[in-house]
């Protein structure tokens, strides 16, 4: 089978404005989901898991941003990180009287150090490497931790 030639790649500010285009698409579902959890529950642990939802968007949002610098220099990065460094102390606060989840909140929000803590402006190979990887291990770790603050189903 052979393989397709540079010029049938497509070209990299499409791929970007794809990358782009999905993210803001995961961004505008993540939040309306949000919305109608909070909207249609009255559940104790309901501001920890909206708290936890924002941060996972938020930490993939930086991702994003960050591997978006390469096309957009001087994009909303920055910007991000701060929301989502606020985001996490926020979430610290729901999460005191919990040691077990703020343990996992500390692991996510050590992957995401790793994200904040890359050279501004475009990453090279190794630089959207761990940009990725970091992502994801905040994620998986942001993931466990609401499924922790979830309530119980009740038994039938």
């Amino acid at each position: 089978m052979p393989s397709a030639t540079h010029d049938q790649w497509p070209k990299l500010d499409e791929v970007a404005q794809k990358v782009l285009d999905r993210g803001e698409e995961l961004r505008w579902a993540a939040e309306r989901a949000a919305r109608a959890l909070q909207s249609n529950s009255t559940t104790a642990a309901l501001p920890a898991l909206h708290a936890v939802a924002r941060v996972a968007l938020l930490s993939q949002r930086l991702a994003r941003d960050r591997f978006i610098e390469r096309w957009e220099p001087g994009g909303t990065a920055a910007a991000t990180a701060t929301e989502l460094e606020r985001e996490i102390r926020e979430l610290e606060g729901l999460l005191a009287t919990q040691p077990e989840a703020a343990t996992e909140l500390q692991l996510a929000d050590n992957q995401l150090q790793f994200l904040r803590e890359l050279p501004k402006g475009r990453l090279d190979a190794r630089g959207a490497q761990t940009a990725a990887k970091a992502a994801d291990h905040a994620l998986e770790s942001l993931v466990r931790l609401s499924r922790r603050l979830q309530p119980a189903a009740p038994a039938q």
